[in-house]
């Protein structure tokens, strides 16, 4: 593992860094002060030069403050300089210039490593995490003698006598040294906890050693924490304000209707989810998701009625604002909705499946449906077959398409 205070104390006890020391020159990790401080004096409170008041705290934020409202002039030729001076921190030295001038050329920084040598010794190489068949470096070196190696030319910062671009070299460092405040913390935490509530993976993959390899390039001061973390307080964090956020959107509405359905999952556990639909003031349709609960008691009428009752408790929905129910021919959710007091309206597209159905089954069409399946189980099981189709399609001047699964 990279270890920051080694890496530092091997620069700082290197010949280059002491002879520059010597020469009153010296690295500087921390912060400059604020060219805020050129009008103002330290005292108890900061003093304005140019008009002598005080300004409450010593924060930079205020004295900003009283030279835009009582110094304008003053204030925009400050900001100028504060602008350049960021500039040329970025193009030039972050690190101290005498420091960085002085860095010795056999500083090797890629993409996907961090290598320094001092005196032929490797001080530290980060990789990128060795799977189980990736050969050892016995075998890697034997395959490199073999004429497999990448030429020289290829990657030229490989070599130790090719100069490294100093600003590569400091942002290198900046990234390393900076620690990753709280906030910064806190905003990478539930970022990661948005990812995996929006993409519907498994907590599990905090624990992934490609995510953690990802993290340590993406944020290397920052520590992800346990899939608990995010399961325990994060992912609900975010669930709770997602919903407060539903909350305040449904006061603007007047009227709503809500569209409920269940299914049985691949594990045999039953769900059922309510969505709320409404026209805004644009009139555009919104439809929210309000719950996908888990169904562990029977769902009769009865059961289904009492769980969309709680729902609309919960996002403080009052059943006067329902104008209709919308669900499938399932007596158990038609049942519900009667019992909720709403009107019943049948879901359209459940109505077309069903009727659908009925006609794939009629007498006069099953034998055509009889060939259409054996020319299909044909085509997915015979490569040769599936080749001559392309192929003739591609005679015809037709796109290839493939069949559907």
């Amino acid at each position: 593992a990279f270890k920051v205070n080694t890496f530092k104390k091997r620069v700082v006890n290197n010949p280059v860094f002491r002879n520059s020391k010597a020469k009153n020159t010296s690295c500087n990790f921390s912060a400059m002060p604020s060219p805020v401080w050129t009008y103002f004096k330290k005292m108890g409170n900061p003093l304005c030069i140019s008009c002598g008041k005080l300004v409450t705290s010593t924060n930079t934020t205020n004295m900003w403050f009283h030279l835009e409202k009582q110094h304008h002039k003053i204030y925009i030729d400050l900001k100028k300089k504060k602008n350049q001076n960021a500039e040329q921190e970025v193009d030039g030295d972050p690190v101290g210039s005498s420091f960085s001038e002085n860095l010795p050329t056999n500083l090797i920084v890629e993409s996907s490593q961090l290598v320094t040598k001092d005196n032929d010794e490797t001080i530290h190489q980060q990789q990128m995490p060795m799977s189980t068949n990736q050969p050892s470096p016995a075998k890697s070196s034997e395959s490199r003698s073999a004429g497999h190696s990448l030429k020289p030319n290829d990657v030229s910062s490989a070599t130790s006598e090719t100069p490294v671009p100093k600003s590569m070299v400091q942002t290198v460092l900046r990234h390393r040294f900076v620690k990753t405040s709280k906030a910064q913390a806190e905003r990478i935490t539930m970022a990661i906890a948005y990812f995996i509530a929006v993409a519907c993976v498994a907590y599990s993959i905090v624990e992934n050693t490609g995510f953690r390899y990802l993290m340590n390039i993406l944020a290397p001061n920052y520590h992800v924490p346990s899939r608990k973390v995010f399961s325990h307080e994060r992912v609900p964090k975010l669930h709770q304000a997602t919903k407060q956020i539903i909350i305040e959107e449904i006061k603007e509405a007047d009227y709503f209707a809500i569209t409920t359905d269940g299914w049985t999952s691949t594990n045999s556990h039953k769900f059922i989810a309510l969505t709320l639909s409404f026209i805004d003031e644009n009139w555009k349709l919104i439809s929210r998701v309000l719950a996908c609960h888990d169904l562990n008691i029977s769902n009769t009428g009865e059961n289904i009625q009492c769980l969309v009752d709680n729902i609309l408790i919960e996002f403080k929905i009052e059943k006067s604002r329902i104008s209709a129910g919308v669900s499938d021919r399932g007596s158990n959710c038609i049942a519900a909705i009667n019992l909720l007091g709403f009107e019943h309206v049948p879901c359209f597209a459940h109505a077309v499946n069903t009727k659908v159905e009925e006609i794939v089954k009629l007498d006069f069409i099953a034998p055509t449906l009889k060939k259409i399946k054996n020319i299909y189980n044909k085509l997915s099981r015979s490569k040769i077959a599936k080749n001559y189709l392309e192929s003739c399609q591609k005679d015809v001047g037709l796109k290839p398409l493939k069949m559907p699964s």
